[in-house]
């Protein structure tokens, strides 16, 4: 498999960082939020 699984297809922002990345075998969609010294995935 020369393909990544995961891709970041959106970001956004330095200080508060927004992600959208993409499961390339499911098609999925997940955020991530990172800001300051937390952060999460939904």
């Amino acid at each position: 498999m020369s393909e990544k699984r995961f891709e970041i297809i959106y970001t956004q922002g330095k200080l508060e960082l927004f992600r959208i990345i993409r499961d390339n075998v499911t098609g999925v969609l997940y955020m991530q939020n990172h800001t300051g010294a937390g952060g999460g995935l939904q």
